[in-house]
């Protein structure tokens, strides 16, 4: 039994789960009105659709790569990230089920939201399933065509967060969303970097991602952009005077720490070198979890 759980929890990626689990709480924060009546059934609700998100974007994506995973472990052994399906630890079958239950949790709990009189929570998650059937499947199966690190960044860095808010919120109010330019930002930074390890590999299975098109130093370049914009983004929100010190120093000045690891490393995160590209990876995670957590504190005390 335990290693039937072990295998699962394997296959769910659960180090992976602050990327869709953030975003969301960051969105409830901005949706947040003080001396709103909390409903804690729609929080639940949110955070189980945030689950199920993930539940499903890792376990299709996985079933739909399964040929080419196989053909990467094959010839790139040393690249090869764990893989329940390529590993045998899993059949086909059994995730492709799971994802399609995942699929059904995230319904459920939009459902559940839309009962509770928030029905653009319902067409938020519709249009996130969309773009995973879009970003893995045919026949569009954009991830192989270019277009999967832009799907990538519209669903974690602006579907899951509008999710969160809309959760809050029965009515948008969209000079408030523009606040939200550092998620998307974020989102992209993640899309991106994931296809570094992998470049070779991808362009021998003829899976065109924008690190193939573009190559590792560009694609670098752009990373180190979306930071950049990133800091003055959250630098502008508290010279505006409209938010406070956790903008400033969690969101705009603490993440330099961690983007100087980043420029460390810079001329040479790629498959030619996965301990630099670790530590590359590493400093990206920590200025995205100190501006998550800088957003979400302002959001929540200035209301």
């Amino acid at each position: 039994m335990q290693v039937k759980v072990n295998r699962w929890l394997v296959a769910v990626k659960l180090q992976a789960f602050p990327k869709v689990l953030l975003p969301v709480l960051v969105g409830l924060s901005l949706g947040y009105q003080p001396g709103f009546d909390l409903s804690w059934g729609a929080l639940v609700l949110a955070l189980c659709l945030a689950v199920s998100m993930q539940w499903a974007i890792v376990l299709l994506n996985d079933y739909a790569d399964y040929q080419a995973d196989m053909h990467h472990a094959e010839t790139y052994p040393e690249l090869f990230d764990q893989r329940v399906l390529v590993e045998g630890m899993l059949s086909p079958l059994q995730v492709g089920r799971a994802g399609l239950l995942a699929c059904l949790g995230v319904l459920l709990s939009a459902g559940g939201l839309w009962h509770l009189g928030h029905p653009s929570v319902l067409v938020l998650a519709i249009g996130g399933l969309l773009l995973l059937w879009a970003y893995s499947f045919s026949p569009l199966r954009l991830n192989y065509r270019g277009g999967g690190e832009i799907l990538e960044t519209v669903g974690l860095g602006g579907i899951m967060p509008l999710i969160g808010y809309a959760t809050l919120r029965a009515e948008w109010n969209f000079d408030q969303l523009i606040l939200l330019v550092p998620i998307v930002l974020y989102g992209l930074i993640g899309a991106l970097v994931s296809g570094l390890k992998h470049e070779p590999a991808d362009r021998d299975s003829g899976k065109k991602t924008l690190t193939v098109w573009m190559g590792s130093q560009r694609v670098r370049r752009i990373v180190w952009g979306a930071q950049i914009a990133s800091r003055v983004w959250c630098g502008l929100l508290f010279l505006s005077g409209s938010y406070g010190l956790s903008v400033m120093f969690l969101a705009a000045l603490a993440p330099a720490l961690p983007m100087y690891v980043t420029r460390r490393y810079d001329d040479r995160a790629d498959y030619r070198d996965i301990p630099s590209l670790g530590a590359y990876k590493k400093s990206l995670k920590q200025a995205a979890y100190l501006t998550y957590a800088g957003l979400f504190i302002d959001f929540v005390l200035m209301g």
